[in-house]
């Protein structure tokens, strides 16, 4: 004889289904929110120690890491040093690098002196503000240093709106150029005026090399102007 099945019984059999379903899809869509972001709770914390951990070995030859910690700003792990109680290394576990800011330091050294073969070569209508250099490091191949430059360029020069928006591009692909081959500039945030106006050129790939189309292609007009940059254009008319 067959046994009746109850259907109340029946309905929260498949409800309870529902639900375990929903719940591994919504762990899922959490799982790769964070990641985007960055962080994996506890097993992220994990990687990153391992990842500064061996990074620190191979370039210091020694360990002073404390603790590691989340930071949401930033979206890395950074490194707690326990001499100076301040983090020195973090890592970015959504690309796998590893920043280094004795590091990033030692690239601003050296750039400060370069750069002034760059002002020598470039237009004397040009004036070029607190260059810099950040960045991040493969954290697989610390030999491979993703660099980005930092840079404002002011152009006392009489042009056309249409000359303006491409000078922008052609300016910083100088500058890149005559920096030289012993830089990695793989993006640029670029703040660039003249008596028409400002543009920016915010970009970052990783692959290939920046050009001038790249650039020209990320090229935008600056919508609204700091008072310091008005009166700047305001005496040059």
């Amino acid at each position: 004889m067959l046994k009746r099945i109850n259907p109340v019984f029946s309905f929260f059999k498949r409800a309870n289904k529902y639900i375990i379903i929903g719940f591994v899809l919504l762990v899922i869509i959490l799982a790769g929110l964070f990641y985007q972001c960055g962080y994996l709770p506890l097993a992220g914390r994990l990687i990153a120690y391992e990842k500064i951990e061996l990074y620190e070995s191979e370039t210091y030859k020694s360990n002073d890491i404390e603790h590691i910690a989340y930071n949401p700003k930033s979206g890395m792990y950074e490194a707690i040093d326990n001499g100076s109680n301040v983090y020195q290394i973090s890592y970015n576990l959504t690309n796998n690098s590893i920043r280094d800011e004795h590091q990033i330091d030692l690239w601003n050294n050296q750039l400060l002196i370069d750069f002034e073969n760059v002002r020598a070569q470039m237009p004397k209508n040009l004036v070029f503000d607190s260059p810099f250099i950040s960045g991040y490091l493969d954290g697989n191949d610390y030999s491979n240093e993703i660099q980005i430059l930092d840079l404002s360029i002011f152009n006392e020069e009489h042009l056309t709106v249409e000359e303006s928006e491409k000078r922008a591009a052609e300016f910083t692909t100088k500058a890149i150029e005559l920096l030289g081959a012993h830089y990695n500039i793989k993006g640029v945030q670029i703040w660039y005026y003249d008596r028409n106006g400002g543009y920016t050129i915010k970009t970052l790939r990783n692959e290939n090399p920046l050009n001038y189309e790249v650039l020209l292609n990320s090229t935008r007009k600056i919508d609204k102007l700091g008072e310091n940059e008005l009166d700047w254009i305001s005496e040059l008319q």
